[in-house]
Order: structure tokens, then sequence, then C-alpha cells
């Protein structure tokens, strides 16, 4: 194993789709250096894409479209040959601009897994040093820790609500946030299980390039690192009218989303909605509606 890692300058985000890649995500954040590698074949037996190639004494490549980009490579190679797209150059860039904001969101491994670079022993929890030096640094901290027991408590109930709608309940009385909550669970019948996490991107694209079968499997909540930088929250509540959103949002209903809208509130959003205008028979009246939903919400 070795200490430090190879890098290599970032690149940007793509400009329109480009194999398994969609527009605007990061191609190749992780590469073998043909001038360093020396054909030992380590990497390709931790890969659990199957996504290098080569054989024992050849140089190797990774097949971009085929990598998940989990890592397992990048930290068992012998021989520091494999490397990492680097952004430390463009946050020192956007420490220095005042005008900029730059935010660290700290996943919870990283409290013990940076000890040693303060010259603590192995395993010893570095959250106030870790934080002293981010602030010192000129950074704003979000607490993925609490995003982390966010997105526990979130796909627990996404799974509560599988469960509970394929025993046929419609209902499902729970306590969040310290409160009794009721929720309709009825829209989750059609969602399979057993359910598995979303919380790990490499996980979903595996999912995606080698599973899709079993998408629908997936947890439907973001990752802890989505969910810590949220602040604000769009929910349109699409038209006041029963009738009509039931006729344009089937597999729901008005009082759930205004519900929604509700929780979001008291958690500390800003939460915005909005209305649409032109449905099928809707009326002026309607319209007032929707006008006076905004004033009291």
């Amino acid at each position: 194993m070795v200490s430090k890692v190879r890098t290599f300058k970032s690149e940007k985000g793509l400009s329109q789709d480009v194999g398994t890649y969609r527009r605007g995500e990061l191609r190749g954040v992780i590469r073998i250096n043909e001038e360093v590698y020396v054909g030992c074949d380590t990497c390709r037996g931790v890969c659990p894409a199957d996504a290098i190639e080569g054989s024992v004494g050849e140089k190797h490549k990774i097949n971009l479209d085929k990598c998940v980009v989990c890592g397992q490579c990048l930290i068992n190679c012998p021989f520091d040959a494999v490397e990492q797209m680097s952004f430390v150059e463009d946050v020192l860039t956007k420490l220095k601009d005042k005008q900029t904001k730059v935010v660290a969101i700290v996943a919870p491994a990283v409290r013990v897994a940076i000890a040693e670079e303060f010259g603590a022993r192995p395993g010893t929890l570095a959250l106030e040093k870790l934080w002293v030096a981010l602030k010192k640094a000129g950074f704003e901290i979000y607490d993925n820790n609490f995003a982390a027991d966010q997105t526990i408590l979130e796909e627990g109930t996404e799974l509560l609500a599988r469960i509970a709608a394929h025993a046929g309940l419609k209902e499902l009385p729970v306590y969040l946030w310290g409160k009794k909550r009721v929720l309709e669970v009825e829209e989750y019948k059609h969602k399979p299980l057993p359910q598995f996490t979303s919380c790990c991107p490499a996980w979903v694209r595996y999912v995606e390039l080698y599973y899709p079968d079993l998408i629908p499997y997936l947890s439907t909540c973001k990752s802890p690192q989505q969910m810590a930088g949220a602040d604000r929250f769009l929910l349109k509540h699409e038209t006041i009218d029963k009738t009509l959103f039931r006729w344009l949002k089937p597999d729901t209903n008005l009082t759930k989303r205004v519900r929604c809208l509700n929780w979001l509130k008291e958690l500390g959003y800003e939460v915005g909605t909005g209305c649409i205008v032109g449905l099928p028979g809707q009326r002026i009246e309607t319209l007032v509606e929707d006008l006076l939903f905004f004033t009291r919400n």
C-alpha cells in the first residue's frame, strides 16, 4: 500500500453525452500512468466492474465506459501507478477569491482517516483538528454526519412505506423529528422489495451499468452530500383544484403535496412552489385560489 496518491490536473465536465457518461459528468477521474506501471495485475484483480484491460506483464488501461469510479485500483496499487484527478488547485484559487464561498462537506470516515496527517495515532478521531484547519483555510463547513443520519432516516422511512404498501396498508403512522406523522403509502405499492441504498454514486453507477433490472429496487433518496448541501426546495403544487391535480398526478394527491410543503418548511428549508396555467378545464376561480394559496403559504 502507498501513503500518497499520484494526481493529475482537473478537467471540466463533458459538454455532451459520451459513452456511459451524461453531459456535465467527469469522465476519466481515475487513470493508469503507463510510465510507472509494471504489469503486476493487482488493479485488474480488485476491480469489481472488470473495467481494466490487459494481462500480467502488459500495460493496462481502464475502460472508462465500464469503470464505476469506486477507487479500488487506486488504493490497492502497490507501485503508485494509478492516479486520480485533483481539484486542489481549483479549490485554492476559489479560497483566494473573497467573493466566493467555499464549502467543505466532510464525510464521516475522514474524521478518522486524516488523523495521521495531524501526527496522531491511526484510528484517532481528529474532528476538532480537522474543523479548525478547514476554518483557518477559509472553508465554510457543512455537517455531513447530520446528512448521513438524514439519509438513514429517509431511506428507512421509505422502506417502511414500501413494506406497508405491499402489506395492503394505505397509511402508516410514524414519528419523525419528534412528531407523529401519517404517511400515505399506497403510491409505494409499485416499488419492489427488497430496497437497496442509493447513497453511494459508485454503487448506483454499478447498478445502472451491470444490473439495470435492479434500478427500481434502489431507494429514491439522494446521497448525504446532496442532502447536506440543500437549504432550498422547489416543489410545485401544480394546481389547487383537487380534480385537476388527480388528473395530472394520478399516482399521488393534492393533500399529500401540500403536507410535504409544510413539512419542508418545518425542517427549515426555504420552500418555493408554483402552479401550471392553461390546464384543460382550468377555471379563473381556480387560478385565484392558487394565488390565495401562495399568500397563505
